[in-house]
């Protein structure tokens, strides 16, 4: 048997940044998804797996038989990342000669910005990995996740996700020339995951601001040929503005601004004696301008921002690609009582810590 878990993931900074090439500030959390592997008698002269999601209700098994060496296995639906996983895998040399009954679950909210199409993903190549006998370090794994579940489908996502879940802790990743993540040396303790429940469609979310962000960016290029996106100051691009349109205008300034900040995060939680009110207060200005310039939030998102600072938070803000899903909340002296705050408010809610990323758990 093989039990693996990987877990999910907030961003604390750079939110929808990464894929412009700027560095975002992420920690890995203690939801996970769960995946149990055990060795099943093959009907037939193939190998297969037999997937089984009952958190979803899908009790039947997907049934993935493996092709011949030399085929893949074909895309049923849009996101088949079942189907991706085992192309990538064998891609690189895994090879597999048992069947396998897979259980999938997990405690991730999902469609809500945690990180959960990611972390599964990750926990799918870590026992597609295992179970052909083979070790995968986890930059790599974090690599053929982004390829699996980004590459392979034409999506706009970043490599956030898939580096904060399979290497975990907290974490600073640059994505320019090439995504490397480095451990942050701080304790961060005090922080709370709630959900609006409000589902979202992350994939059309993350096109729809990152065509804009993109465009923003190139049409100020045009005009400002010594446009660079990592040290042009928002003073020298204001001459500029109004050659772009009212949406360009907003986003540009926005995501400038939001690039500062993490800047000024980084700053802070490379200090040996911590600062919490100044990380909360740069958490929430995240939130405003993710809310007002970049329109990624809601009025309930907005809302649960607003109750947990009201209730002593020390910042908060919406947590992934937007427009529903969770948030969350730092909360160093009274985390207790914003979590019941939300509860009573009707909403779910987790007192999460930072978690290491994905393992094997164990195997027999």
């Amino acid at each position: 048997m093989l039990f693996i878990r990987a877990p999910g993931r907030i961003c604390l900074f750079g939110e929808h940044q990464d894929y412009l090439g700027f560095p975002t500030i992420s920690a890995a959390i203690d939801r996970y998804i769960f995946i149990t592997g055990t060795l099943s008698a093959s009907m037939s002269d193939s190998i297969s797996f037999h997937v089984s999601q009952p958190d979803i209700g899908q009790l039947d098994p997907l049934i993935l038989k493996i092709p011949p060496e030399d085929q893949l296995l074909k895309y049923e639906t849009n996101r088949d990342y079942f189907r991706s996983g085992i192309n990538i895998a064998r891609s690189n040399g895994v090879e597999w000669h048992d069947s396998w009954a897979v259980t999938l679950t997990g405690n991730i909210p999902i469609s809500a910005g945690a990180s959960s199409s990611s972390a599964l993903i990750i926990a799918w190549l870590t026992f597609l990995f295992h179970a052909g006998n083979q070790e995968i370090s986890p930059e790599m794994r974090a690599n053929l996740g982004y390829q699996a579940e980004v590459l392979e489908f034409n999506e706009a996502g970043g490599q956030m996700d898939h580096f904060t879940s399979s290497i975990g802790g907290f974490l600073y990743n640059e994505s320019s020339p090439v995504f490397i993540s480095t451990s942050i040396k701080q304790n961060i303790d005090g922080l709370i995951l709630a959900d609006s429940g409000i589902k979202k469609n992350t994939v059309e979310n993350l096109k729809m601001i990152k065509s804009l962000s993109l465009s923003s960016f190139k049409h100020i290029s045009e005009i400002k040929p010594d446009f660079n996106q990592f040290s042009t100051t928002i003073e020298e691009v204001k001459p500029y503005l109004e050659s772009l349109s009212q949406d360009e205008q907003r986003i540009l300034v926005g995501q400038l601004e939001n690039r500062n900040i993490t800047q000024k995060a980084m700053h802070l939680l490379n200090r040996y004696d911590l600062d919490s009110q100044t990380l909360g207060n740069l958490l929430l200005e995240h939130h405003e301008i993710l809310s007002k310039k970049i329109g990624i939030s809601v009025p309930k998102i907005d809302e649960m921002v607003n109750l947990a600072i009201q209730k002593g938070a020390f910042g908060a803000k919406i947590n992934g690609s937007g427009f529903g899903g969770t948030m969350f909340a730092y909360a160093p002296n009274n985390r207790e009582e914003i979590v019941q705050a939300f509860l009573d408010e009707g909403y779910d809610c987790y007192a999460v810590e930072i978690s290491k990323g994905a393992e094997v758990v164990s195997r027999s």
